[in-house]
């Protein structure tokens, strides 16, 4: 009598036809393309988180000095106080810049915590002059991070 579970085929053929699992090979191409993704994205993200902390800690808030010292100017025709703005409450220190004023129409980003290659230190500043009835922005920072500030915040030079 022939055994009908196996109809034309041996047991051996038949675990082999339906092998299961992933050879080494397979693993270690799948492995290496992992590494190689991690590899690329990690650096962007990590340039993103760089490029968001300047742009909202440090650049927004000097804007907003800059707007509220112009909108200062047109009321009064002179250049106001940190005190006598509306923007002052932004001058509270955040996590990782504390902003300062000379009370002349120039604030300044002081870096409390690195970011990127900004270290402890550096500062980013603008400016509000008053040249022949005329209000200027100059903005600067510290001396070599022109470069770093121009790659993350190309609008703000």
């Amino acid at each position: 009598m022939q055994d009908t579970y196996f109809t034309g085929t041996t047991p051996k053929d038949g675990f082999m036809k339906y092998q299961r699992g992933m050879t080494v090979v397979e693993m270690v191409v799948l492995f290496s393309i992992i590494v190689l993704l991690l590899a690329i994205g990690i650096p962007k993200v990590m340039e993103g988180f760089t490029k968001s902390k300047m742009r909202d800690e440090g650049i927004n808030t000097l804007n907003v000095f800059e707007a509220a010292e112009l909108a200062y100017y047109a009321r009064t025709n002179r250049i106001a106080t940190l005190d006598s703005l509306k923007a002052s409450s932004l001058a509270d220190p955040s996590e990782y810049f504390s902003f300062t004023s000379d009370g002349n129409g120039h604030f300044t980003a002081l870096v409390r915590k690195p970011i990127g290659r900004l270290k402890k230190g550096s500062w980013i500043s603008t400016c509000v002059q008053v040249t022949g009835g005329i209000p200027q922005i100059s903005r600067a920072c510290s001396p070599g991070d022109t470069a770093f500030i121009r790659r993350y915040v190309p609008d703000f030079f």
